[in-house]
């Protein structure tokens, strides 16, 4: 039987993927073209970014699913009292600063990540010798569908579109080592390379487009697969915290489960702690003296956080009359 912690998982991991997906598609529809060109022109990154319009407001709806995702993980709890009432409150001090700190976080986040990747563009850019028109259009992408825009990659995955492109106009048969490419296209790519016939410039477009969507699909995955863990365990945490208040209850407990998952350098000391039961409140110490609560606590940073895949496990002990 699944755990409470993998059911809000599921339900509240793909909200945050649309959300992330539903900021980008507005940025994408919404950018001033003339505005990014002029602030290529004049080599204004922080001109570039807010040409994008990465503002708080933009980001609401990420930040606000996120948010929800904590608030709903931390009522969830309320079902472990048995004849009492559990009320999660976000007003609580340390909720609310949870959600202040990880609103900023994730807005500063995009922010950045956006400033890295049209820096990178622009770089590239003018080293080959491109326009600002082409470097514009690479970061909005073409058409009123902006078919291969950049919005919302990381700069490493900018720079696979890019090698996506050179590839088909080299016809090299390295285009069918990348993973995220749409198959559909193999066998128009197939003939081309074998009949030494370049392909259109409509369909490379349309193929490196393709290509950008799904690592905008991917990047909305990993972005949500991180935050929603993140925010579902410490909400539970902030509820249990609370609910630790309530008369009926003796005490709490969390146990951390370590699960490789993936990851090729599991961290050693998660694996170490695998199991562990503690209060909650009584931290973990990690190998770099880093000290959690629980897995996924904020206070671990991305070097203990990014791409962990441990759970935690809370237990309420009642009073015994």
């Amino acid at each position: 039987m699944a755990s409470t912690y993998a059911k809000l998982l599921l339900q509240f991991g793909p909200l945050i993927a649309q959300a992330y997906r539903r900021v980008m598609s507005t940025a994408k529809k919404s950018i001033n073209e003339t505005v990014l060109i002029g602030a290529i022109e004049t080599r204004d990154i922080s001109a570039m970014v807010d040409a994008l319009g990465m503002t708080q407001a933009q980001i609401f709806p990420l930040t606000e699913a996120v948010r929800s995702a904590y608030v709903g993980s931390g009522m969830s709890i309320g079902q472990v009292i048995r004849g009492g009432s559990f009320g999660f409150s976000a007003l609580q001090p340390r909720a609310a600063r949870w959600i202040e700190q990880s609103t900023a976080r994730l807005v500063q986040g995009i922010q950045d990540q956006s400033r890295d990747m049209v820096q990178d563009i622009v770089r590239r850019g003018v080293e080959e010798g491109r326009s600002t028109a082409a470097m514009a259009r690479d970061i909005i992408g073409q058409g009123k569908d902006r078919a291969g825009s950049r919005i919302g990659l990381t700069v490493k995955q900018s720079q696979y579109v890019d090698n996506m492109r050179s590839d088909l106009n080299n016809l090299s048969d390295h285009y069918f080592t990348r993973a995220q490419r749409d198959r559909r296209y193999d066998a128009l790519v197939r003939e081309a390379i074998k009949s030494g016939k370049p392909l259109s410039k409509d369909d490379i477009n349309k193929i490196t487009g393709r290509y950008a969507e799904r690592f905008e699909k991917y990047r909305a995955t990993d972005i949500a697969r991180q935050e929603t863990r993140g925010a579902v365990a410490s909400g539970q945490a902030e509820g249990y915290f609370q609910l630790k208040d309530n008369p009926e209850v003796e005490r709490v407990t969390v146990k951390w489960q370590w699960n490789h998952g993936s990851q090729k350098e599991p961290r050693e000391d998660h694996q170490r702690v695998n199991g562990e039961i503690h209060e909650l409140g009584e931290p973990w110490i990690m190998d770099d003296g880093t000290a959690m609560l629980y897995p996924h606590d904020p206070n671990g940073g991305p070097a203990q956080n990014a791409h962990c895949r441990c759970s935690p496990f809370f237990r309420t002990i009642l009073r015994v009359d």
